[in-house]
């Protein structure tokens, strides 16, 4: 079963260059990530600075 995609999503009309973008930021943010927790393996995501 297929469900249907939110308004605004590919299907609805959104540029293919877009779309295209939305993913490149995506794997940008997901490598931004690794990175980053690779440099700091003690902090948490969403940890602020002032707590440990």
């Amino acid at each position: 079963m297929m469900l249907p995609l939110p308004q605004g999503r590919v299907d609805r009309g959104t540029p293919i260059e877009a779309a295209c973008r939305i993913i490149i930021l995506e794997d940008q943010l997901e490598e931004a990530l690794r990175i980053n927790a690779e440099f700091c393996p003690h902090r948490r995501i969403g940890e602020s600075k002032g707590r440990r």
